[in-house]
């Protein structure tokens, strides 16, 4: 899985050795419940899965100018 929208949200499933995480990385602007976070939460909501961490960063080049990065290991 891997969605793009320049400025609002990046998400893709990256196989680590013994891990398979969900990285998404949004503008603390997106709407969780709004259309442009659709897949992720289908995605979600398909997969078992555990947060792992969560991070808010400054980031000029994401709407709103900062970004929330969010990893979740697919169980």
């Amino acid at each position: 899985m891997k969605v793009e929208s320049a400025g609002f949200l990046y998400a893709e499933v990256v196989a680590y050795e013994k891990v398979t995480v969900l990285e998404v990385y949004r503008s603390i602007r997106v709407d969780l419940a709004g259309e442009v976070y659709a897949p992720v939460r289908t995605f979600l909501a398909a997969n078992e899965h555990e947060q792992i961490s969560e991070v808010e960063v400054e980031d000029p080049e994401m709407y709103g100018q900062k970004a929330i990065r969010t990893f979740y290991r697919l169980v």
